[in-house]
């Protein structure tokens, strides 16, 4: 279990996992994954395709007020709800999402993704059966556990990637602005950041040649410094 869900960093990926094993384990025929907002405090479906065997009112959000009502129930005691023995405590228990048969389900569980200290969000999972048998609730918490990991690893590795990805944009517009401006125009540049650095005004009197800098009239070169004699002493 854990080597299926620790070997993608791709957060769609684990969660498509996710939701295959949390069907198997619960022995459920729909199930979907509502991802936590903290912007807002709420829960929204997952982007994608991880919902399985659910009606296409599911698209129209049928239901969803139900569905967050039990993600919020299992994410704030930290362990699996099961809708068929807390129906009477759950808000919305009634208006629940149809399955693709056109069925209600008969069963929900709500199985909290969570860590120590962070809500990630919750998979829901729709039994049909009328005689269903109840998984192992230590064996359920358990894989929630691990899943919860694999989703933030996931996700953390995916935030890095597109911030590793920016710098690189940033990088090669900054080359090609570089590239962009004439010689005299980034030396100036440097000359402004290097007097700021030193809390000076900018009064060097660089005017490059191809090949080196010639001071202003009446102005000579002190060397072996690129800066004349008169912008030396105003300067210094």
């Amino acid at each position: 279990m854990a080597t299926d869900l620790f070997q993608s960093r791709d957060p769609a990926v684990v969660l498509h996992r996710i939701v295959t094993m949390a069907l198997a384990l619960t022995e459920a025929e729909a199930a979907h994954v509502l991802l936590y907002q903290p912007a807002g405090d709420v829960f929204v479906p997952a982007p994608g395709d991880s919902a399985v065997g659910l009606d296409e009112r599911w698209l129209q959000r049928q239901g969803l007020e139900a569905t967050q009502a039990l993600a919020t129930q299992a994410c704030a005691v930290g362990t699996v709800v099961d809708l068929s023995l807390s129906t009477s405590t759950t808000p919305g228990a009634l208006n629940l999402p149809f399955l693709t048969s056109g069925q209600r389900p008969r069963g929900v569980y709500s199985i909290p993704l969570r860590g120590p200290a962070t809500v990630l969000g919750a998979v829901i999972t729709y039994v049909t059966s009328p005689e269903f048998t109840q998984p192992s609730m230590d064996v359920v918490n358990a894989f929630a556990r691990l899943a919860a990991l694999a989703l933030s690893t996931a996700q953390a590795f995916a935030a890095e990637h597109s911030q590793r990805l920016q710098l690189e944009v940033l990088d090669e517009a900054t080359k090609g602005i570089a590239a962009e401006l004439g010689v005299k125009q980034v030396l100036q540049r440097i000359v402004e950041t290097a007097a700021s650095l030193a809390m000076a005004r900018p009064t060097f009197c660089l005017r490059p040649s191809p090949l080196l800098f010639t001071p202003r009239r009446g102005h000579r070169w002190s060397r072996p410094s690129p800066i004349c004699q008169a912008c030396w002493r105003a300067w210094a």
